[in-house]
């Protein structure tokens, strides 16, 4: 009986641990890719929870504005380049956000270093009206 218990008091002790271990991450900067969704883009593909950027546009679409804008977020963490650029729109129009220039000014350039034609227009036309 006294081996049962004990087994039994090492089991819940060590499950106590593991789940300590999972919240000591938290605040950090490391995490805990079972607790966090955000740690890994990847992960959203394995699991099926990563939008394309068609479904993504199809959401701005249908006028659903948070939804598409946390689309345009996950796809922009994986570097893409046309979600980077309609994060910078959303933030300029305050669709899905609050309106935030400065925060579309950042995702404005992240798409450009990428090659988007349109969000390297854009810059080019504020780099003029502020020289002028």
């Amino acid at each position: 009986m006294k081996l049962k218990t004990l087994f039994l008091s090492l089991i819940l002790a060590s499950s106590l641990l593991l789940s300590f271990n999972s919240w000591s991450t938290f605040g950090t900067g490391r995490c805990d890719p079972d607790f966090d969704l955000m740690c890994n883009p990847n992960d959203w593909k394995i699991k099926n929870w990563f939008p394309t950027i068609e479904e993504a546009i199809n959401q701005y679409k249908l006028e659903d504005f948070t939804m598409a804008f946390d689309s345009f977020w996950i796809l922009s963490q994986v570097n893409n380049a046309e979600a980077q650029f309609r994060l910078a729109l959303m933030h300029l129009e305050g669709k899905g956000t609050r309106k935030n220039p400065n925060k579309a000014l950042k995702w404005f350039t992240k798409a450009a270093k990428l090659g988007h034609k349109q969000a390297k227009e854009f810059l080019e036309k504020k780099a003029q009206q502020s020289a002028n």
